[in-house]
Parts: C-alpha cells; sequence; structure tokens
C-alpha cells in the first residue's frame, strides 16, 4: 500500500483522489455553464405552442422542438424538422391555408416565418426580421398574409405578399 499525499503533505484515501479525478470535470463544466443565457436553446417536442385542425383528420401542433402530424384515420404520429428543412425549430404559431402551405412563426429569440408547402415539401424562409421576437398569430386572405410579431420594444401587424407561388415580406 502506496500512501499518496496531497501538495501540504496531509494523506489522501486512493479512492477518494480517484473519485474527485473522475468527477471534478464535469462538476466544474456545470457550474460553469450554470449561468449561461443560451441554455433556453434546447429544443423540444414536448411543449405545444399552437394547434390546428385540417379536414377532420390531420392535426398539427407547432412545439418548442419541431411539428407534431397526427394522421387521426391512419393514428400516425410524425414530427417535421430539421431532416425536412426546418431550422430553426422553436415555433410559436402555426397556420394552414387552402393552398396547403404551413405557416410557422418563430418563437423567441428567432422571429422570422417558414412556409412549408405540404405537396412538394419544399420551405420558404423569411429570416431577414430581425425587429421581430416572435410571431404568435398568422393569417391569409387572398395574395396576403398578416402576422402579429412581437419585439422588446412593441408589437405590430406584418403584411407578407404572396405572387407566383413565393411569399415576400
Amino acid at each position: 500500500i502506496t500512501n499518496h499525499t496531497s501538495l501540504r503533505g496531509y494523506p489522501i484515501q486512493p479512492k477518494l483522489s480517484r473519485w474527485f479525478c473522475k468527477w471534478l470535470p464535469l462538476v466544474c463544466s456545470i457550474l460553469l455553464f450554470a449561468n449561461e443565457p443560451n441554455w433556453q436553446a434546447i429544443t423540444s417536442l414536448i411543449n405545444p405552442t399552437d394547434v390546428i385542425f385540417i379536414n377532420d383528420s390531420m392535426v398539427y401542433a407547432s412545439t418548442n422542438g419541431g411539428i407534431l402530424s397526427l394522421n387521426i384515420n391512419k393514428r400516425a404520429l410524425d414530427e417535421i424538422g430539421f431532416e425536412q428543412g426546418l431550422k430553426p425549430l422553436d415555433f410559436a404559431s402555426i397556420y394552414s391555408d387552402d393552398d396547403g402551405w404551413l405557416w410557422l412563426g418563430g418563437n423567441e429569440p428567432h422571429g422570422g416565418l417558414q412556409v412549408l408547402d405540404m405537396q412538394s415539401r419544399e420551405i420558404q424562409k423569411i429570416t431577414h426580421l430581425d425587429f421581430i421576437n416572435k410571431i404568435t398569430r398568422i393569417i391569409r386572405y387572398e395574395n396576403k398574409a398578416f402576422a402579429i410579431g412581437h419585439s422588446d420594444i412593441s408589437d405590430g401587424l406584418l403584411e407578407f405578399s404572396i405572387e407566383n407561388g413565393q411569399v415576400y415580406y
């Protein structure tokens, strides 16, 4: 049995020193990042933020981690996320129009708009809305779409135009 001593000459138990060396990096990293403000960026499909019903057979829910789709007739639950091209995944609102487009309003801190064509699976992204933190309500009327946008300073109505299958701000 060898004696282990600390820098000050006090004896250290071998099991304690092994445990300390093994767990010290984890404990230090937890303490170091405990106050990190970016923890809120972790996304999850558990928290729904909005829900829509389509044709009595489909339900779509926007979440903090993407979109959930439920086909009631087939009893199938699917997620729409990174693999389908959505980014970021944190949504505050969802709206479906008569053309089969899902309009997805971004949640804090990314208040952009993503429009998903459900037939072609193409996504249009309007991400230059730097002045908006989140979009909480979307509605479409003819060749216009309107959304309620929120920022740190004020709230407002956003107007989007639709021309030749493209959405413009």
